[in-house]
């Protein structure tokens, strides 16, 4: 569901906070997705998403 709203228009659309499967046990974090557009047969057209993962406890210690 994220990346089909995402891709129609050019806005950020991020994840509910899910568990980060690469960090230490239980850290949380969100995506953060971008549409990507390009040139070709069709000018603007999708060509994919730019993503970002964001750690939450990072987030918030950078905030404070």
């Amino acid at each position: 569901p994220v990346t089909r709203s995402s891709g129609s228009s050019i806005q950020l659309v991020a994840t509910e906070p899910l568990t980060l499967v690469q960090a230490v046990p239980d850290q949380q974090g969100i995506i953060v997705l971008r549409p990507v557009y390009g040139p070709g047969p069709r000018p603007g057209s999708l060509r994919g998403f730019a993503a970002m993962v964001l750690r939450l406890d990072a987030v918030l210690r950078q905030s404070l």
